[in-house]
């Protein structure tokens, strides 16, 4: 055997190709291809973002529309501090995400942000749910 060849087939069969974006001169990586999202260009993980926003959306529109309601009729905060609390709410909501992206772009990454902090979220509002209940939250029901 030629020792050129000897040396060819090595290089071909050992030699290592970095994960950058340009490889050696003469060594075609092959493509990944990544799933798509109903025959358009975005990637599948756009649906989840999206869904999860509208989750996200319907949920603070739904808990603002009923907020002073519950602080006044439930708890029986006065309408002082009630509308202190609902406009503190509005004001957190607004600005929460700035935290969000610091730690999504500082530590976490953007899509384990979205999961931990939708869970906090979740629990949040399972925790209000449940201390609606009669029996747990200890309140009488005035029907």
């Amino acid at each position: 055997m030629d020792p050129l060849q000897k040396k060819e087939s090595k290089e071909n069969a050992f030699t290592f190709i970095p994960t950058g974006r340009n490889p050696p001169k003469g060594v075609c990586l092959p493509e990944i291809k990544s799933s798509k999202l109903c025959g358009t260009n975005y990637p599948l993980s756009i649906a989840f973002i999206v869904v999860n926003e509208f989750c996200e959306r319907f949920s603070y529109y739904g808990m603002k529309a009923v907020l002073t309601l519950y602080f006044l009729y439930f708890l029986h905060w006065d309408e002082n501090t009630s509308t202190s609390v609902y406009h503190a709410f509005s004001g957190l909501c607004y600005f929460t995400p700035v935290i969000g992206a610091f730690i999504a772009d500082s530590w976490l990454g953007r899509y384990k942000t979205i999961i931990y902090l939708s869970v906090v979220y979740v629990i949040g509002h399972v925790v209000k749910s449940v201390g609606a209940i009669p029996l747990v939250g200890n309140q009488i029901v005035h029907v």
